[in-house]
């Protein structure tokens, strides 16, 4: 922490090249010194020794570019994995947005490891023939991939990947196919119970239903027609850009006219006039056939 100066006296002026901050300058100066060490060490091929530029800061009256050996450098993720896991994430997710080849969502540590020192070993060689005008880091190599369009990446919304800069849609990343149900349930009325019923019951009854007999055939009718819904079950497959290209569909389940008719002859078939009359009807049709000599 620095001392107060006494009312009326300034601050002397920092001498050329310093911080302010000690630790800053000590940090410095152990730079300079490594690079005076590994001096000609970024001549030619890259080896352990050469000298990789990262990213540094400035102040109003300094900047800092910090170097470390190749062989350090090269690690340097697996360091991020203990001490700094947002700037291996912001690694990996910069590769992916900007489709860096190597990048991909499924990584680990030995891809991750693999793809930064390509990163490293390009921001050397660019730093060999760009003749000095800048220092270039991986950092600096990773965002070339960036172009004004999809600069920075696509971001997924819903079913589809947009485009982070312009909102336009890149690519359709939903299910490939998607299938929808549709449930139907017609309930049949008082009016087609009675045709129902007077047809079924006059072959079975000899008679006509009465009201009662509606009632009740309507409400066991309309009981089934809930419990048995008529589906109809849709596929469509979709194609990159969203668009249907087939289309499939099924129907199924519902009580149709026929399971109807087959409930009231089974209820019928339960009622003491049933074996009356169907008695009656078979004594009299063998007796007619009797009399015409059949």
């Amino acid at each position: 922490m620095s001392t107060p100066l006494p009312p009326g006296q300034s601050a002397a002026p920092l001498p050329k090249g310093s911080s302010g901050d000690p630790v800053v300058d000590a940090l410095i100066a152990q730079n300079k010194a490594m690079m005076g060490a590994i001096s000609g060490a970024n001549a030619g091929k890259i080896n352990d020794n050469s000298i990789i530029h990262l990213p540094g800061f400035s102040s109003p009256t300094m900047s800092y570019s910090p170097t470390m050996a190749y062989s350090q450098a090269r690690l340097l993720p697996v360091q991020w994995m203990e001490s700094d896991p947002s700037k291996l994430k912001q690694l990996v997710n910069t590769g992916i947005l900007n489709k860096v080849p190597g990048f991909n969502p499924g990584m680990g540590m030995p891809e991750i490891i693999s793809a930064w020192d390509e990163l490293v070993k390009a921001s050397y060689e660019v730093n060999q023939s760009n003749g000095k005008t800048k220092n270039y880091t991986p950092w600096d190599i990773l965002n070339t991939y960036s172009n004004p369009k999809s600069g920075y990446g696509t971001v997924k919304d819903g079913d589809w990947l947009y485009d982070s800069t312009t909102g336009e849609k890149v690519k359709y990343v939903g299910p490939k196919s998607k299938t929808t149900t549709n449930r139907d349930v017609n309930l049949s009325s008082a009016e087609d119970v009675k045709a129902l019923t007077t047809s079924v019951l006059t072959q079975a009854l000899g008679r006509a239903p009465t009201a009662a007999e509606v009632a009740q055939y309507k409400s066991t009718i309309n009981a089934q027609e809930n419990a048995n819904p008529a589906l109809t079950t849709t596929t469509q497959t979709f194609d990159d850009q969203g668009n249907a290209v087939s289309q499939s569909s099924k129907e199924t389940g519902g009580f149709d006219a026929s399971a109807q008719q087959q409930l009231v002859q089974d209820q019928a078939a339960k009622s003491p006039e049933f074996a009356k009359y169907q008695s009656g009807t078979t004594y009299w049709n063998a007796m007619m056939q009797m009399l015409s000599g059949g």
